[in-house]
């Protein structure tokens, strides 16, 4: 889901307009330069090319991203981030953590539940 077809941007939902969520959730929405990065990481951290990334290949680069952050923060930035529930994330999923993360650095606090703006399409 979300990672159709060639041609296809996997991250459309993601900086997409506000796509009929609560007042304010277009602010979590990500830059479309900012999703091209975030893929470019997943490519990097997944590297048995399974198409997910798992805590294990996940820590180095989310420890390192987040180093400013408390393994709390870190932990609940993955549970907001592993919509699936699976203990992994796909390449939505991963710059969705990623965003949490870049958003957490610079101040902001994290949200108790996803917003709509970081939800996949459905």
């Amino acid at each position: 889901a979300g990672c159709g077809g060639a041609g296809e941007d996997p991250f459309a939902a993601l900086y997409a307009s506000n796509n009929g969520g609560p007042p304010g959730d277009a602010e979590w929405a990500m830059t479309a330069e900012e999703a091209a990065r975030f893929g470019a990481e997943f490519d990097r951290a997944d590297g048995d090319g399974d198409g997910y990334v798992t805590g294990a290949e996940a820590r180095p680069i989310l420890a390192g991203l987040g180093s400013a952050l408390t393994k709390p923060d870190l932990r609940h930035v993955w549970e907001l981030a592993d919509a699936s529930r699976d203990g992994r994330l796909d390449r939505h999923e991963f710059a969705v953590a990623l965003h949490l993360i870049a958003l957490r650095t610079r101040g902001r606090a994290l949200p108790d539940v996803l917003p709509d703006a970081l939800r996949p399409a459905p």
